[in-house]
């Protein structure tokens, strides 16, 4: 009897010391003290209020005063990375810009790797599911998930809106990221799992089901997430080719960022012989530009196309303006900042933008060019597709061409706003004692439209054409706003 009781306890032990060896490998639940967290904190938003171009945009500079004061005074004891971390999110996400962001460091990420804490499949959100985004994997696709570990999906989703910041109040696209990021966003939130229950539905109309599902390592997700089902891998830039059947081009630009000079001239060259192309053959009437997955790049790029598309000149930007002439609190820039892109970033601030007020440095008139319709501009139809992840100087061109009316924009409003957002070049900063990293874009540019000021303040660009994706297609692995576009509005 003794030996079964010793045995018995020697088993509790080891399970017990099993399960807190897993959990102690998590960085995340590492504590720290108020003393550290407060100076980290402070300094986060010492930085935030010297620096961010848009901190008081959407949100009165009383109301985020009073936002930083209220989440300071909840730091009193040791509480974990992860909390301080997401009070940190938190504030991030209320500014209203989808040009800041708060992160891990490299080295915390890199730990991760092999890590068996995540959930182990890839998601998408869909007609208000979240659904599997992958055939083989451990639910058949499009199985719907009801919830995880007893928590309701939709819950778990409004508990990671904020890891994903979008400009003003545009909400679509955090639902989107949140599914996407769902394995990462629900390690950040609710920690390490060594399984997950999950309750699921084959189906809209099947009966839930259980199964326990084992974690996955970061690498291994990392791994996945290019095997997902319905995914724009972009192993393109760009694309065009021409449907004479149906007397329709097809432009597809996934990024406006090429990195280098060399390859904003491939770019340069493709808009041109593209256009030449396309008003070579006058039974082509109607141009479809896909701009689905473009989260931006270079502002030159953006007005390249729009001066293929446009009848009027126009200026690159209403005003842009920086509230500083040289980096701010730079002792805690990253050190990917310093070694890149800090030379940069301080060439720009003085000699693009001149002090024009108490605080502010405006862009120079001779830096903000004038462009003019483009000799082999396109006169046709022009229809152009939207989902949430545009953004950025992608938003921008979509907005140009939304106010012009000189685009049928068909899709979903964009993650970027309509009438300003916050860019240029990025500042990267890394608290010396959480090491968590953060960073937002130094401008606050307001865009050039010359009309419909009409459109809700703090929005994206909202279509003419709503059409979200439906499940139904995402089965059957068909384009929904494509075939709008074909059916509802060119063959009509």
């Amino acid at each position: 009897m003794r030996s079964l009781l010793f045995i018995s306890i020697l088993i509790i032990t080891l399970g017990l010391s099993s399960c807190k060896n897993f959990f102690s490998k998590d960085i995340l639940d590492k504590e720290i003290s108020p003393r550290e967290m407060k100076d980290d904190y402070d300094l986060y938003r010492n930085i935030l209020e010297k620096a961010h171009p848009g901190l008081y945009e959407y949100h009165s500079k009383f109301e985020i005063t009073n936002l930083f004061d209220s989440i300071r005074q909840t730091i009193t004891q040791d509480i974990s990375k992860r909390e301080f971390y997401n009070k940190l999110v938190y504030i991030a996400d209320r500014i209203g810009c989808a040009h800041t962001a708060v992160y891990l460091s490299e080295a915390d990420n890199r730990s991760l790797d092999n890590k068996r804490f995540f959930f182990p499949l890839n998601l998408i959100y869909i007609e208000n599911k979240l659904c599997v985004n992958a055939s083989g994997d451990d639910l058949p696709l499009g199985s719907i998930i009801i919830s995880v570990n007893g928590i309701p999906a939709d819950n778990i989703l409004q508990e990671m809106l904020s890891y994903h910041t979008t400009d003003g109040f545009i909400t679509k696209p955090k639902y989107k990221m949140a599914a996407e990021n769902f394995a990462y966003n629900y390690y950040l939130h609710f920690g390490g799992s060594e399984n997950f229950e999950v309750k699921y539905k084959l189906n809209n109309n099947a009966k839930i089901q259980t199964v326990l599902l084992n974690a996955i390592s970061r690498k291994r997700l990392l791994e996945k997430s290019s095997h997902q089902f319905y995914y724009d891998a972009n192993d393109y830039d760009y694309d065009f080719n021409v449907n004479d059947s149906l007397g329709v081009a097809f432009m597809t630009i996934r990024t406006l960022d090429f990195s280098s000079n060399s390859r904003d001239k491939v770019f340069n060259n493709f808009m041109n012989n593209s256009f030449r192309l396309l008003n070579s053959n006058p039974s082509i009437k109607n141009l479809i530009i896909d701009l689905r997955e473009n989260n931006g790049g270079n502002y030159k790029n953006c007005f390249l196309l729009y001066s293929y598309l446009t009848n009027r000149s126009f200026r690159e930007f209403d005003t842009a303006w920086v509230k500083f002439n040289a980096v701010p609190y730079a002792n805690y820039t990253s050190d990917n900042f310093r070694s890149g892109e800090w030379d940069e970033v301080e060439d720009i601030i003085k000699e693009d933008f001149k002090k024009d007020s108490a605080s502010l440095h405006f862009l120079t008139p001779e830096k903000n060019e004038w462009w003019k319709p483009n000799k082999n501009r396109f006169s046709g139809n022009v229809f152009l597709v939207t989902n949430s992840s545009v953004s950025s100087a992608a938003a921008y061109l979509a907005a140009l061409l939304y106010n012009e009316g000189r685009a049928t924009v068909v899709g979903e409003e964009t993650e970027g706003g309509y009438y300003r957002h916050n860019g240029f070049h990025l500042l990267e900063y890394e608290l010396p004692n959480t090491k968590i990293g953060f960073s937002f874009s130094i401008a606050n540019v307001k865009h050039s439209l010359p009309g419909k000021f009409n459109e809700p303040v703090g929005r994206g660009v909202i279509p003419n054409r709503i059409v979200p994706s439906t499940y139904k297609d995402f089965l059957e692995n068909n384009d929904t706003q494509l075939q709008y576009i074909i059916d509802s509005l060119i063959k009509k």
